[in-house]
């Protein structure tokens, strides 16, 4: 069940993040192909896969490549399933939890532009929940 829970977040948060202007912008600039797999309590829950300025959450480690397409198209992301539920509510920065608290940890591929690609999904992601909260705090006075 948790499983599921953390597939739905992903896909809701990573929606919503491509529907401000800086994720769609974020994604538009993407012009490769690139699988990002989480791992999260060591074990494969879902996968992004990017292409071309569309961004998709599906369950599963994703399909099997040869070593070469492997080490150019595919990154993996280690986390744990409170964290990875913080950053979906907003209540982590994800770049946070790599740099400071080492609970995301972003195995790039050849190509480092994943980690400025994932980190700024999950930025604009955060700034829209903030703002929604400081939104309904602010009606609620």
């Amino acid at each position: 069940m948790e499983r599921e829970n953390l597939i739905d977040k992903a896909r809701s948060f990573f929606k919503m993040s491509l529907e401000t202007p800086g994720g769609r912008k974020t994604a538009d600039f993407i012009r490769w192909h690139q699988i990002i797999r989480f791992i999260v309590d060591n074990k494969p829950v879902f996968y992004l896969d990017v292409k071309r300025g569309e961004v998709h959450v599906y369950p599963g480690e994703g399909p099997k490549q040869d070593i070469e397409t492997e080490f150019h198209n595919a990154s993996r992301a280690y986390t744990d399933t409170e964290t990875l539920n913080k950053i979906f509510e907003g209540k982590k920065d994800s770049s946070e939890a790599q740099w400071e608290d080492e609970t995301f940890i972003l195995l790039p591929t050849g190509n480092y532009a994943q980690i400025t690609f994932l980190h700024q999904l999950f930025r604009f992601g955060r700034e829209k929940i903030l703002e929604e909260r400081r939104r309904e705090f602010e009606e609620s006075e």
